[in-house]
């Protein structure tokens, strides 16, 4: 009897460390195979081209330059936003939140072109007040990555801020110390850690991008654009390896900076009883919507670009960029587009949402060696770009065309890859909630651990599934970078059309793609809040 019950326990092991096992490997294999793809397919020839190209220096020295130079005011900013929300007691903060996110919910290509249009003769600034600053090169740079990064690190610092216990600044005013003060002694040595995690996130998202400098770098080449040229112009993807392999630095160090850079938020936050005044809480709404301003302009320009007759020599209203782009788009309907990018995304959503939430169950609620590996393996697929892994499925799947390679299924799957980092942090901090005495009880009652999971589990998880697919759908929706090298005409999503029309010079339909990007992003947000 004694050996039938070991036996029963060696079984529930085993196959619990089959799926662990199994998830392991599929993470292996479409996150990390890839980059070693990219170091084995790197020839003697590309070594001594990249390095003997002044190019390559002068598109890392400027990467650096404007990385960092836009990375520092984004955190600046999100730090100063995320303080003053938290902090006053103005109203409709979900609302201020909303605005200040906006950006996240178009590709970064259609954020260039607003800006783009913005600016220069004939621009919408130079049309309504007289000024023709050009944005191209380092000032457009830097003001496009503001924008594309400023909504992750801010929801980085509010959400650290949010859950700061609020008694020490109760105590602080009682003993009339002023509220600049206490920002210095109280705020920011709590911050230092989630800032230095928010700067690393926004100057690795901004190093990789590429969307930002195709429109408007001009005559300063970046690294994302060496490499995009390298695999779309010359067909040299040994190249484009060996730059790729250089755009993962910045993501490495950021990753393992975090590692060392975690924190316990395991106390409960408390809300402080004093409310700010009405002259702070009127310099913090000024703040937040000067900011919102900025980073909503792109939107507005290149919205408005879309309903106009011909930019920019006519600038009247129409809707004949609408209608023209709904009749035909390359001999294909638009409905196509829309279609293969909703598939994509819904595809994306539901894959993304059941891998990421089960490898989380498999890796926190069950105990093991092999659970923290694959933990680790399924975070550290958030230190790898997405125009990197775009270059590595290349090399990995060419041979599997026409049963993979040039499907849905490789544009799915490299999206799972790309964003499954965030979704399963989601849900590790969702189950390490959950009370695991759960799976105690139900052994003592006989229920399986899967009947558990399925009853008790999942019910209790809602809401942060809801949010893993929320993430998963609006990702994919503008996402750019991996897939424009792996879609084919016929499996080409919305998002790629955009820059088809920005080698054609044609703003008024790239305005239009970004215009039904966004409504239908704007659109699934509101499902997802009635239903969340």
């Amino acid at each position: 009897m004694e050996a039938a019950i070991n036996k029963k326990k060696n079984f529930k092991f085993k196959s619990h460390e089959l799926f662990r096992f199994a998830y392991i490997a599929l993470i292996i294999l479409f996150c990390i195979l890839p980059l070693f793809f990219l170091l084995f397919n790197i020839t003697q020839t590309d070594l001594s081209f990249v390095f003997k190209d002044s190019g390559f220096y002068d598109a890392i020295k400027n990467s650096l330059i404007y990385t960092l130079a836009s990375a520092i005011i984004s955190t600046f900013l999100a730090l100063v936003t995320a303080y003053f929300l938290n902090f006053s007691s103005v109203k409709h903060k979900k609302l201020l939140v909303t605005l200040l996110t906006i950006p996240m919910l178009v590709p970064t290509l259609s954020i260039g072109l607003g800006i783009r249009t913005a600016s220069g003769v004939n621009g919408f600034f130079d049309k309504m007040f007289g000024w023709d600053q050009d944005f191209l090169g380092y000032l457009g740079l830097i003001y496009g990555s503001v924008v594309i990064s400023f909504p992750p690190t801010f929801l980085v610092l509010y959400d650290a801020l949010r859950y700061e216990n609020k008694e020490s600044y109760d105590a602080a005013s009682i003993m009339g110390i002023n509220k600049f003060s206490t920002f210095l002694r109280i705020t920011l040595p709590y911050l230092k850690k989630p800032l230095i995690t928010a700067f690393l996130a926004c100057f690795t998202l901004i190093f990789s991008d590429y969307g930002i400098p195709l429109e408007l770098g001009g005559k300063v080449k970046t690294l994302p654009m060496y490499l995009y040229e390298q695999v779309m112009s010359n067909f040299k993807y040994g190249r484009a390896a060996l730059v790729g392999l250089f755009l993962l630095i910045p993501a490495v160090v950021s990753f393992v900076v975090d590692l060392f850079l975690k924190e316990d938020n395991s106390d409960e936050s408390k809300t402080g009883l004093i409310k700010a005044n009405k002259v702070f809480n009127g310099i913090a709404l000024a703040c937040i919507l000067v900011i919102a301003l900025i980073l909503f302009i792109p939107q507005l320009s290149f919205v408005s670009l879309a309903f106009m007759k011909g930019y920019p020599n006519n600038i009247t209203f129409s809707l004949d960029n609408i209608s023209s782009v709904f009749g035909s788009v390359h001999g294909v309907g638009l409905t196509k587009y829309i279609f293969n990018s909703l598939l994509i995304a819904l595809l994306t959503g539901i894959m993304g949402t059941l891998f990421a939430y089960t490898a989380a169950y498999f890796s926190s609620r069950i105990e093991g060696k092999v659970g923290k590996v694959l933990n680790f393996l399924a975070m550290a697929s958030i230190a790898i770009p997405g125009i990197v892994l775009g270059v590595g499925y290349i090399f990995i799947f060419k041979n599997t065309n026409g049963f993979f390679y040039g499907t849905i299924a490789i544009l799915v799957a490299v999206n799972v890859a790309h964003f499954i980092g965030s979704p399963f942090i989601l849900a590790k901090n969702c189950l390490s909630k959950i009370n695991r005495d759960y799976e105690i009880i139900g052994n003592t009652l006989g229920l399986s651990k899967f009947k558990i999971f399925i009853k008790v589990i999942i019910p209790n998880s809602i809401g942060t599934i809801i949010e893993m697919f929320s993430y998963f759908f609006l990702n994919s929706m503008i996402t750019i970078s991996a897939v424009t090298f792996l879609c084919t005409y016929k499996t080409q999503p919305l998002s790629v059309l955009i820059t088809t029309y920005e080698r054609t010079g044609n703003y008024e339909m790239q305005a239009v793609i970004s215009f039904i990007i966004i409504l239908i992003n704007i659109l699934f947000k509101a499902i997802i809040s009635i239903l969340n």
